[in-house]
């Protein structure tokens, strides 16, 4: 347990992004969207998404839909939920929209790994619902950056980590640019 707990100590990074910590058992970092691994999933899952992207960004073609962001969060067992919290507020800013997709790179079905959960838009906050996106690994989720998420509690008692590969995709010429 110990040599677990030295080596999960070391893979944690403190310059992360968010609020984000040892003791919160989170590892955050870009992502090269070009090349390795990253670089193939990003590719696959453009292929595979594009339709729902050009549709949801309001674009006539996957030429005009572009990434803005690539990274991985790792959640290892002893992670405390995150808070709940938007990836993006662009309504102060622009009319801009952006997708958030999150690749499950493990089994999320498991509801002890804190799956990322999502608080769709409500009328009233007496009608929030939170919805936990447990799923096998491979799968993608995808909302809007507006929409109040967060990840949940690793609990894992078995040692094993919640590894996720994000992306931000927005439209080309949709004022954010």
């Amino acid at each position: 347990e110990e040599e677990r707990e030295e080596s999960q100590g070391s893979e944690l990074r403190t310059d992360t992004v968010g609020v984000t910590s040892k003791g919160e058992h989170r590892w955050h970092a870009a992502q090269p969207c070009g090349t390795g691994m990253s670089g193939r999933a990003i590719l696959a899952m453009a292929a595979r998404l594009s339709g729902f992207l050009t549709a949801i960004l309001g674009v006539e073609s996957a030429e005009e839909v572009v990434l803005l962001e690539c990274a991985s969060i790792v959640s290892y067992p002893g992670a405390v939920a995150q808070s709940w919290h938007a990836d993006s507020d662009w309504d102060a800013a622009c009319d801009a929209s952006t997708v958030v997709t999150q690749l499950a790179l493990a089994d999320l079905s498991d509801p002890t790994l804190g799956a990322i959960e999502v608080r769709p838009f409500v009328a009233s906050l007496d009608d929030t619902v939170d919805l936990p996106m447990r799923a096998p690994a491979g799968t993608v989720v995808a909302y809007d950056s507006k929409v109040t998420h967060r990840g949940g509690e690793n609990s894992n008692e078995l040692g094993t980590a919640r590894p996720v590969l994000y992306t931000t995709w927005a439209a080309r010429d949709d004022g954010l640019l």
